[in-house]
């Protein structure tokens, strides 16, 4: 079967074992030529809390934070939809809904970047099309990569702005 006589693309929700912040998940975006990184909070159950009042995260206090990092990446987007006006995302027919984690199989993206890539003098087809689609679904933003490899880490006892400082220098050193 040819690769771009793909069959439509089918939305996969995944079980990474960690859960976004539906709120204020706070994501931050780290990256170089062969690495993204996305940090954000993950999400954080309070037992006593009655639903009446608002949690505003502290990026140097609050801890909770996971730290999905994608190798050998292809193509980052990131920004809009938002929770609001994800029916507007090209995937909601298919059943894409926020706060979620998916991977898109027989993606159409890959052919976009494949038809882009293919003036390259040593461009091979088969190659190029390594890799998986992600999206990740936040509250205020919408985060989508393809790569070859995908590294889930979280850290329960650090602060946001801590693990992003941290795998900062781990990333540029």
């Amino acid at each position: 079967m040819d690769l771009f006589s793909r069959s439509k693309p089918i939305l996969k929700e995944l079980d990474l074992g960690i859960q976004m912040d539906s709120g204020a998940p706070s994501p931050v975006i780290l990256s170089n030529e062969h690495i993204v990184m996305l940090i954000f909070y993950l999400n954080h159950f309070e037992p006593n809390w009655n639903g009446t009042t608002i949690h505003v995260r502290d990026n140097n206090d609050d801890v909770g934070v996971a730290c999905v990092q994608f190798r050998h990446y292809k193509q980052v987007k990131y920004g809009w939809p938002n929770d609001e006006a994800y029916a507007g995302h090209k995937y909601k027919k298919l059943g894409l809904l926020p706060y979620r984690i998916y991977e898109v199989e027989n993606s159409d993206w890959y052919a976009e970047l494949e038809k882009g890539n293919s003036v390259h003098p040593y461009h091979n087809k088969e190659r190029f099309m390594q890799g998986k689609h992600y999206i990740f679904f936040f509250h205020d933003s919408c985060f989508e990569v393809i790569c070859k490899e995908i590294i889930v880490e979280t850290h329960k006892a650090a602060s946001l702005n801590t693990i992003a400082k941290h795998k900062a220098m781990e990333l540029f050193k």
